[in-house]
């Protein structure tokens, strides 16, 4: 992981008109209430963007990572400036290119062998090669956000957030089989062992705790608490610190760190952070500042130390 920083190759002005809300909040799902059937909750202060990268993934050999740009244009659909769609970040290079043009995808996860991506759109799970020349549709009939592999098989966890079904889901890829994991948890991320998952636990009531949930014992364990929404989560390659988003009522969500050595949270940022991915060696967090203008990736340190940009 050199580090290394480089302007990004200038797009060729294209006549694509998009119109997005600007008043967007960076999470791929709104934060619930009501053991997550409502959205409830504090919201975070609108911003006007005219730019945003989101929901970037690593391989998992750490030369690439995913994620998807959008912009919003103006009232009189004059902002055609930049391509959007779903693009690829050359680490080594310090270089992004275009992967999927004009293709809105989020929440995306690599295959354990780097050959596939789980990913959301149209607020429905897929999967596919990087070409797209093969895609499975994991079928839900509720709204499906935030596709997590298993780094031990053919097994992705996912969240529906609406209905009496709501919770985390398992998919099996051999059996094209899913079911009901976590009731009333959004946002998994798989424990180093595989028969544990960090989860986002909204079973008791309105508070979204972090918890990790026992696949064999079929129970929860609550960490420590902490107050105000949590809008994604991310487990450490080793197991030891868990990342989450955290809303900062009236601010920009920042980025906090659950170590569960010293039992202790820590805040990474102060001036906005989302969306954070841990790179397959453990040594850089991915993620996405938002400042009122523009939303754009960044990689800092385990600690915080070292924040620098990296798409412009």
């Amino acid at each position: 992981m050199t580090g290394k920083r480089a302007d990004i190759i200038a797009h060729a002005l294209r006549g694509v008109i998009v119109v997005i809300v600007a008043a967007v909040a960076l999470a791929v799902s709104q934060s619930c209430s009501d053991k997550g059937n409502d959205d409830g909750g504090k919201q975070e202060t609108p911003v006007n963007q005219t730019e945003i990268d989101i929901d970037p993934a690593w391989s998992p050999d750490g030369s690439k990572i995913i994620y998807f740009r959008n912009y919003a244009s103006d009232e009189n659909h004059s902002d055609t400036q930049w391509v959007w769609g779903v693009f690829l970040f050359d680490v080594a290079f310090g270089t992004d290119s275009v992967l999927w043009e004009d293709f809105e995808a989020t929440g995306f996860d690599w295959s354990p062998d780097g050959q596939r991506i789980a990913y959301q759109w149209n607020a429905q799970i897929f999967v596919s090669d990087l070409a797209r020349d093969t895609v499975k549709h994991i079928e839900s009939i509720e709204r499906s956000h935030a596709p997590r592999w298993s780094p031990c098989g053919e097994r992705l966890i996912y969240f529906i957030r609406l209905g009496d079904g709501r919770g985390l889901y398992s998919y099996y890829w051999n059996t094209n089989s899913s079911y009901l994991t976590v009731p009333y948890a959004t946002y998994g991320s798989w424990m180093l062992n595989c028969d544990s998952i960090a989860i986002i636990d909204y079973s008791d009531g309105d508070s979204s705790d972090l918890s990790i949930y026992s696949l064999r014992a079929e129970s929860r364990s609550r960490l420590p608490k902490i107050d105000r929404h949590k809008r994604g989560i991310a487990v450490s390659p080793n197991g030891k610190s868990i990342l989450i988003a955290r809303d900062g009522y009236g601010a920009y969500t920042n980025i906090w760190k659950y170590d569960r050595e010293s039992l202790q949270y820590v805040q990474l940022t102060t001036e906005g952070g989302n969306n954070p991915n841990w790179s397959p060696d453990g040594q850089w967090i991915v993620f996405t500042k938002v400042d009122k203008d523009n939303g754009h990736l960044w990689l800092m340190r385990p600690d915080g130390s070292e924040k620098h940009q990296i798409t412009f």
